[in-house]
């Protein structure tokens, strides 16, 4: 039979396509692996080619490519994620900004290599499963720019979603930023997951804590690790905010924020055994707070509050301390007791 085969190419700057006749298959494909044009081709660049910035389609390497694993380059991190295998590491080449949110759920490495990843009105990245281990030099950021939930973070780690008692965890290596200045920078909850956080590189938060856990029936299992060469400062609220039944484990760095560190029950199990500076940069106040923290001047604050399950428990063996370090009560029949034992330590206040 004879047929025409039209293919309208306006996108790419032909105004008069050649037709002819023929057998006709029903569909008509394309393919760009080469030429330079004066329009976006990008939705019809062949496999392993990209249109440049001076709209030339070459082939991905290693100075056109967003990432690579090993040899193969990749046009987005997302891509790269989705192919990447358990325990490799994805290279970034690239600074990356997106307005969707990076979802791992495998064991993988990500080498920053001097690059930032921006989410753009959302969180950067969520580990749903797995452990993410951010290394090289670069900083993970979400930046507003219309409008971002502050109740958000950079990097969420736990799902609420999919099979349970999962594991998802991740690991900030030394030179690593995390910089949240209108969000909470390290989120750690979910109720279908156990959640791991080991920190040696530094979490900066503005308006919300640099690490927070969630104080909410069913969330829980947490164990949060802060290195020697840990820093997680929030300027505008607690440095750490754990709310939550977990442990974290204190072995050095720095940590500072309105409040330092405050437990809100929860049973949480809190162990200093290093050499950490904990300050507390805010006036000393404490109220009722049932969504949120209680205190600001503290140190360490253990807060007794009904609505909130179990007891905290802090043992602190070394450190120096700038700030209150006490139990409150947000009720006086919470019917909580939190404890604190301290062994050692250099401290500002009478403990």
């Amino acid at each position: 039979s004879n047929a025409y085969d039209v293919l309208s190419l306006k996108d790419i700057g032909v105004t008069n396509p050649i037709t002819g006749f023929g057998d006709h298959s029903g569909a008509v494909s394309s393919a760009i692996s080469g030429g330079t044009f004066s329009s976006d081709v990008s939705a019809y660049v062949a496999e392993g080619y990209v249109q440049n910035e001076n709209g030339t389609v070459e082939q991905l390497g290693e100075t056109n490519a967003v990432a690579k694993i090993d040899d193969t380059y990749y046009k987005t991190l997302a891509d790269a994620i989705a192919a990447v295998s358990d325990d490799a590491t994805i290279t970034l080449l690239k600074d990356v900004t997106g307005t969707s949110t990076l979802s791992v759920n495998k064991t993988v490495t990500i080498d920053l290599n001097g690059h930032k990843i921006t989410g753009g009105d959302t969180r950067a990245i969520h580990v749903t499963g797995g452990t993410l281990t951010l290394t090289g030099t670069g900083v993970v950021t979400s930046k507003k720019t219309s409008a971002f939930d502050p109740n958000s973070s950079v990097i969420r780690v736990g799902d609420n979603n999919g099979d349970s008692n999962r594991a998802a965890g991740l690991i900030l290596d030394e030179n690593v930023t995390v910089d949240a200045p209108e969000s909470y920078g390290v989120s750690v909850f979910g109720n279908k997951t156990t959640e791991t956080v080991t920190v040696k590189g530094k979490i900066f938060a503005g308006v919300a804590a640099a690490i927070s856990g969630n104080g909410s029936t069913g969330y829980g299992n947490t164990t949060i690790t802060i290195e020697p060469s840990a820093e997680v400062v929030s300027t505008g609220y607690t440095g750490i905010y754990h709310p939550q039944a977990g442990k974290l484990i204190i072995k050095g760095g720095t940590i500072k924020g309105l409040s330092a560190i405050e437990s809100k029950s929860g049973e949480t199990t809190i162990e200093v055994d290093g050499n950490p500076t904990i300050t507390a940069t805010g006036e000393v106040s404490h109220g009722e707070n049932n969504n949120g923290k209680s205190t600001s001047g503290y140190a360490i604050a253990v807060v007794n509050n009904k609505h909130y399950t179990g007891n905290a428990s802090v043992t602190i063996k070394s450190g120096k301390y700038t700030g209150v370090i006490a139990v409150v009560n947000d009720q006086v029949d919470s019917g909580k007791n939190g404890t604190i034992s301290i062994t050692g330590g250099l401290f500002s206040s009478d403990t």
